[in-house]
């Protein structure tokens, strides 16, 4: 390889794909001219006015790009087998067809299977499940490339709209993203969510590789102002994220991705995206929807916290105060932190309820009674991670699943004396469904009591003294802490 007339430096993945693709004429046929593009070549990565100018071309590049050639790295045990059954997998689903279609094989395999090494497609998912774990799959840039590719082909398999939704956790969620880029309206906030999981070596192409999808760079004066640019540090850049977002939607619903691990010098206000990702965040793409109205599908059964009001919002000179309005629900009176064990979590929780006595109250503010309200505290009041509402039926569950009932008493109490075998089993199949649920929603949460009578799942960093509170235009309460004249966000209720 010659560059004006010198050697440059590439890496072995590269330079291995690149002597692999030269012996492949299906790949590069010898009588044509192949022109191509390599971003570790075509892009002087020391040069940050380069970098800005083509990263702000990246997705016209692969838009426009006639094929997509991604390299894995060579084939071992886990590939030549993983692709055969990939391959089948996409025959047996193709009818039906899309993600839900593999979720839902992937399903069934385990119903049928509960032990999966019983399975006799077993060594086709393990195998699968290694070949997805490439680092290739974690890449933060992999999603525009994938997403606004014409065609894109690993090795001698095309990888077709169904196929790029299989995958290992990470991978099905963020390869999902070939149907978000044919709605241009899909807001940033969305996209950061489902690719919290990615990588990258830069803390800013989290960001940065997702600008191109995004539905507020439709906007001229936005993507003027927000295109990509290396020059600026990380904390201005997820700054800036906020900002955009905020300005865009009105909303404050990206606060709700705040954690306490966030990137050094960044405001607690801003989610450091390089965070590990909360599954639950990742699962409800409906809680990133920006323009949802009374009526839609989905907003009725899980209302904003806010309602439907617009944030008011502004941001102080140096950009390290964000300065909101909201309502205070009230102070954390009590809180428990989560234990490794979830039964004796439960039980260390349950144990706080008879403070609310103290408020003289004999049932939640809402008019449920208190244990009602706390049952549906601990699974959110979701079904699981679709969007279904709890169902009544969680109630015996919750006494099962902490013993306070037996399950011969919880199944007269849903079916009474005449339950059929058929039931009995879907009874016990709800209490093992609420035990797994549970144990998911609550893991590093603590649970707290206000002093007004409201209580909560929040942050295990919580502590007594933090200050509950309702944002105008946010979609969640959020656990705030006064520190001298300002506030420091904790997170989420």
């Amino acid at each position: 390889m010659l560059i004006d007339g010198e050697e440059p430096s590439i890496g072995y993945n590269l330079d291995l794909a690149l002597r692999h693709f030269r012996l492949r004429p299906e790949v590069f046929p010898s009588e044509v001219d192949i022109l191509i593009w390599v971003d570790a070549v075509c892009i002087d990565q020391s040069n940050v006015s380069e970098r800005n100018q083509q990263v702000a071309q990246m997705r016209s590049i692969y838009a426009e790009a006639k094929e997509v050639i991604v390299w894995l790295g060579e084939p071992d045990e886990h590939s030549e087998k993983a692709l055969p059954f990939l391959r089948d997998l996409e025959r047996r689903v193709k009818p039906a067809g899309g993600y839900e279609a593999f979720l839902a094989e992937y399903s069934r395999t385990i119903k049928k299977y509960p032990v999966l090494e019983q399975s006799p497609d077993y060594e086709g998912w393990l195998a699968l499940n290694e070949f997805l774990a490439r680092p290739w799959f974690e890449r933060a840039w992999i999603i525009q490339e994938v997403t606004v590719a014409i065609e894109t082909v690993i090795h001698e398999l095309a990888w077709s709209k169904h196929v790029t939704r299989l995958g290992k956790l990470r991978a099905l969620v963020y390869l999902e993203f070939r149907e978000l880029a044919g709605q241009p309206s899909t807001p940033l906030e969305q996209l950061l969510v489902y690719g919290r999981t990615s990588k990258s070596s830069d803390p800013r192409d989290k960001e940065f590789a997702l600008l191109g999808l995004a539905a507020e760079m439709n906007d001229p004066s936005l993507k003027q102002k927000y295109s990509p640019d290396y020059n600026k540090p990380v904390p201005q850049v997820y700054r800036e994220v906020v900002e955009l977002c905020v300005i865009h939607s009105r909303r404050l619903d990206i606060l709700s991705y705040c954690c306490d691990c966030a990137h050094p010098g960044l405001p607690t206000w801003a989610p450091g995206w390089s965070c590990n990702a909360n599954p639950l965040d990742i699962f409800w793409p409906d809680s990133t929807q920006q323009n949802e109205k009374p009526g839609n599908s989905g907003s009725d059964a899980f209302p904003r916290a806010s309602g439907f009001s617009d944030t008011v919002a502004t941001f102080s000179e140096d950009f390290k105060l964000l300065m909101i309005r909201g309502a205070v629900v009230g102070k954390v009176a009590f809180v428990v932190s989560y234990d490794q064990d979830t039964r004796t979590t439960l039980s260390a929780w349950a144990s706080l309820l008879p403070r609310c006595s103290l408020w003289q109250q004999k049932s939640y503010p809402n008019g449920e009674s208190i244990d009602e309200a706390y049952w549906r505290t601990l699974v959110m009041n979701r079904a699981d991670f679709n969007t279904a509402l709890a169902p009544a039926h969680y109630g015996i569950a919750y006494l099962i699943y902490t013993e306070q009932i037996s399950p011969a008493d919880g199944f007269k109490m849903a079916f009474g004396q005449t339950g059929s075998e058929r039931e009995a089993w879907q009874h016990v199949e709800t209490v093992i469904n609420f035990g797994s649920w549970v144990a998911t929603v609550i893991n590093r949460r603590s649970f707290f009591i206000c002093d007004t009578g409201y209580f909560g799942l929040a942050p295990e960093s919580t502590r007594e003294g933090d200050v509950v509170a309702v944002m105008l235009g946010a979609k969640d309460p959020f656990v705030l802490r006064q520190e001298e004249a300002d506030f420091k966000l904790i997170g989420k209720w």
